[in-house]
């Protein structure tokens, strides 16, 4: 509670002060002040710790209040410790008192203003006894009056304290005291440091509640904290609201320190509706490994046992393994058929070598609901495939190597067997760049896989190997840029016979190993101009044209299999793209230009006030080239590959605008001006007038993916204590709620609680009519300066609302 620091420094300043009582003359009489006597029952007037600890009740002097000074009624004024000018009487030790006495006993008297200093760390008296045990060392000092600590972490008021320097004792009766970074105080009958390895309290309590407002407040007979342990254990504890109890153990232990230490961790309440309930238990097995096991009920289903295992690698050393391991198992789910569910998830990093890396991410589930009965919101219900991937990489200056095994793990039903992805048993890259000539920008990459998949036998499979060579001149001004590029890729197939289906006489496919060649050159240019002027209102409007060229000739590839390739889906990044396909599967046949235009409005402070783009693609030839083996029109084809044949791509404009300081507008459209038809379009507005004050509006719509979404968001103060809290994701197409979040939170100024309902559409359901709905009920406690107790609404809310920051977060 009260910050070590202090006991170890006192002793430095009374041998100091010794010292410079000793270096002085007698100047007069000290006479002792009249000190009570200590009673037994400790502290509780909070008044008094108010003018202590320099609390500031908020008034009408602060013109704009902080929310939080607002919640807590006021604030701690800063410490002002007084600076002494005069030269230090041992080291960096600086003392000053009024009058100071010294008799030929040993015995000296220091009174009226006694100020010690030493670094960062003040104390301050009105009266000091000093006992010496020779001529130039203090044994024992005792203070009177106001005795007051303070230093750039706390400070410590009380009204006697006593120092034993042979045995290194040093104890405070009564104090006050206010720890500035969590701004907790507390108080105690007596506080006793011992040396530099305990720390005892008598009758002590703890909150960060303002004084006068006990809201909680954490009270124990008797404290013992273990400095060199870095645990602390306390007799009779309990958690009082107001006056009344609230939670009470005869004993308890905790850490003191930041080192991890071994124990029960806050319980999780996960959903009160089922209810899922779990109880953390904290193994630190080695300062560089640790485990989380979590035994969880869940109402309905039983009782499933959660693991996390976490290892870092040695702070010192340049090479080692960090990563994490997740499992989870629940046995006969009585929900599921009495069947065993369960979840393995790895992740791994390591430097093996100072140039050489390898990384593992794997993960796997018991069956393809384990997300539509364990997920927590609509983003992992939604997920479709697990990664299961080894990968290897060297990397020197200019030159890589990659090694990649993937095999990733569908638990999509929805999923045919054909349009899976394709296994990777390996795929090995290797890149190299290097500098011609100070400007010329020579790139080299080359990459080697075998594609394989185990589900389906009428998919073709095999080795593919492709080279890319990358010759670019990037030049660059004040007033623009060009940036001609000339790109050579070759790619090689060697496919493996398809396979027959062993359950029928007739094979599938029985073709002989196919060999497939191609290789094609691309030619590009990027350039633009920057162009700038000054307005009226002190703002700078910034012109900025651009053009792109590229020019790629066609190769019938509709033998090529497709191992890894997708169309893209067009944006603003298309427009500068070589090629309209991800991956090398397909190398789409163009001649085209982009023409693009981008302004903006920047301060003089540089920030930008508002950015405006649009852009377009113009065809000088249909393209051929398709994902599909058919060229003809094909109305189920991606909307890229339907537009083959016409002269323009579809216009791409973004817009963003800082209307003031706290209303800001989002907005993206693809129009296909040809049909006059919108292929995607986004809008999005913010409006936050106050610092927990968020409304969020976007509107989301995509014709290929059939997205047509509302996604509405609030945290909206019902006072200056109570907030509401909403999120509202509706499918328009389908007239459903895709996901829901309802909610009321309590602030206080050192504790808040939230009450929540979320409700979600499962992933098996969200393409099909028979929607069905996961729901839960979310409660979460959080004591400023303990911790947190029940769900873990934070990541929830603040995915969900734009803007929210939790009181843990807030400053």
């Amino acid at each position: 509670m009260v910050n070590k620091r202090f006991a170890f420094l006192l002793i430095s300043f009374l041998h100091g002060l010794a010292l410079a009582a000793e270096a002085e003359e007698d100047t007069g009489f000290c006479q002792q002040p009249i000190i009570p006597e200590f009673h037994d029952q400790a502290p509780s007037s909070y008044n008094t710790a108010a003018q202590q600890l320099n609390w500031m009740a908020l008034t009408t002097a602060i013109a704009q209040p902080t929310q939080s000074q607002q919640l807590c009624g006021g604030y701690y004024q800063p410490f002002a410790p007084i600076t002494l000018d005069a030269h230090p009487v041992i080291g960096n030790l600086y003392a000053a008192a009024d009058r100071y006495t010294m008799t030929r006993l040993g015995e000296g008297e220091l009174c009226g203003n006694v100020l010690l200093q030493q670094d960062d760390l003040q104390m301050s008296s009105d009266y000091v006894k000093i006992n010496m045990a020779n001529e130039s060392q203090a044994n024992s000092a005792e203070f009177f009056g106001e005795v007051r600590l303070f230093s750039a972490e706390a400070m410590v008021v009380g009204d006697h304290a006593l120092a034993d320097l042979s045995t290194d004792i040093i104890s405070l009766d009564h104090p006050e005291f206010l720890l500035k970074k969590t701004q907790a105080r507390g108080t105690a009958k007596k506080i006793t440091h011992v040396g530099k390895t305990h720390t005892l309290i008598d009758q002590g309590s703890y909150t960060t509640c303002p004084p006068g407002h006990n809201e909680w407040l954490l009270r124990g007979r008797h404290f013992d904290l273990n400095h060199e342990s870095g645990w602390g254990e306390v007799q009779q504890m309990r958690l009082q609201a107001g006056y009344v109890p609230i939670f009470y153990v005869p004993y308890f232990r905790f850490p003191i320190d930041s080192m991890r230490h071994t124990g029960f961790l806050y319980p999780e309440i996960n959903n009160l509706a089922q209810p899922d309930i779990g109880i953390p238990f904290y193994w630190n097995i080695h300062p560089q490994v640790d485990l989380v096991t979590t035994p969880r009920q869940i109402g309905g289903r039983g009782v499933m046992l959660e693991s996390a295992l976490r290892y870092l690698a040695t702070p010192d050393t340049h090479t080692g393994n960090t990563g994490s391991i997740f499992v989870t198992y629940l046995p006969g789910d009585d929900l599921a058929n009495n069947n065993n569910r369960s979840r393995f998830s790895w992740q791994h990093n390591s430097h093996v070598a100072p140039s050489l890396f390898a990384q593992v991410d794997l993960n796997s589930v018991s069956d393809n609901k384990y997300f539509d009965d364990f997920g927590t919101d609509l983003a992992a219900n939604q997920t479709s495939f697990l990664n299961r991937q080894i990968s290897i990489n060297y990397l020197q200056d200019n030159w890589s190597a990659d090694l990649l095994v993937d095999s990733p793990e569908v638990i999509d039903n929805a999923i045919a067997a054909s349009d899976k992805p394709y296994q990777k048993l390996p795929e090995l890259t290797l890149t190299q760049q290097s500098l011609l000539a100070n400007h010329l920008n020579w790139f080299n990459s080359g990459s080697y896989g075998y594609f394989s998949q185990a589900d389906a036998l009428d998919v073709p499979y095999g080795q593919r190997l492709h080279l890319n060579t990358q010759l670019q001149l990037p030049l660059t001004t004040l007033w623009g840029f060009i940036s001609p590029s000339l790109r050579l890729q070759a790619t090689d197939y060697q496919l493996d016979p398809r396979r027959s289906d062993p359950l029928n006489a007739n094979p599938l496919n029985n073709n002989d190993a196919e060999h497939l060649t191609r290789t094609l050159p691309t030619y590009s240019v990027d350039t633009g101009l920057f162009f700038e002027r000054s307005l009226r209102n002190q703002f700078t409007q910034t012109l900025e044209p651009r053009l792109f060229y590229t020019r790629t000739p066609y190769r019938d590839q509709r033998d090529f299999p497709n191992f890894d390739t997708t169309d893209l889906t067009f944006s603003w990044e298309q427009l500068f793209r070589e090629n309209r396909f991800s991956g090398v599967d397909r190398i789409g046949d163009t001649e085209q230009t982009t023409l693009a235009l981008s302004s903006q409005l920047v301060d003089e402070e540089l920030q930008t006030h508002a950015r405006f783009t649009v852009g377009q693609i113009f065809y000088h030839q249909d393209r051929r080239v398709m994902l599909s083996s058919d060229d003809s029109n094909n109305t189920q084809l991606p909307i890229t590959e339907s537009h083959s044949t016409k002269p323009r791509s579809p216009v791409v404009a973004l817009a963003e605008w800082r209307l003031t300081d706290t209303l800001s507008t989002q907005s993206a459209i693809t129009w296909n001006a040809d049909d006059n038809l919108i292929n995607e379009g986004f809008a999005g507005l913010q409006y936050a007038p106050a610092a927990q004050q968020h409304w969020n509006l976007a509107y989301r719509y995509q014709t290929v993916s059939a997205i047509d979404q509302i996604d509405m968001s609030m945290q909206y103060p019902l006072s200056l204590r109570w907030q509401l809290l909403a999120r509202w994701n509706l499918d328009l197409q389908e007239q459903r709620t895709l996901e829901q979040i309802s909610g009321l939170q309590y602030d206080s100024c050192c504790w808040q609680t939230t009450i929540a309902y979320h409700r979600w559409i499962k992933s098996s359901d969200l393409f099909t009519d028979a929607s069905e709905n996961d729901y839960a009920f979310l409660v979460q406690f959080y004591f400023k300066g303990l911790g947190q107790v029940g769900s873990k609404l934070n990541d929830l809310l603040t995915r969900g609302i734009p803007g929210y920051v939790s009181l843990a977060d807030r400053p």
